[in-house]
């Protein structure tokens, strides 16, 4: 079992999110490693951007996984679109990140783990 982690953050105003989604995040990284599982995580701050995008990607391949996967919201259409043109493809919710409204995986197939 393998799980990538990107950013928690909390929504201006709102520090409560943020502590929320990190208890949750924490839960499933306990529950990942209790499986004997390894985490990738890269830190963002602010919206994900090509850059940060390479990082998932790779930090996702070399830990052997075969597709990395991302959601967002409905509102931030350069990201939706930037997602769309590097390879994502629209997939089914998952998760329970109550502000994402857009979910997007990639195929890691043959991709260098450098």
């Amino acid at each position: 079992m393998h799980f990538l982690a990107c950013s928690v953050e909390a929504e201006a105003g709102r520090p409560e999110l943020g502590r929320a989604a990190g208890a949750e995040l924490r839960r499933a990284l306990d529950e990942v490693r209790g499986a004997g599982g390894r985490v990738g995580f890269v830190p963002t701050m602010g919206a994900l951007h090509a850059g940060h995008q390479s990082l998932v990607e790779r930090a996702a391949a070399e830990r052997g996984m075969r597709a990395a996967r991302l959601d967002t919201h409905e509102v931030l259409t350069e990201a939706i679109g930037l997602y769309e043109t590097s390879g994502y493809r629209r997939i089914p919710p998952y998760g329970s990140n109550p502000h994402a409204h857009r979910w997007f995986e990639k195929s890691l197939e043959g991709a260098p783990s450098e």
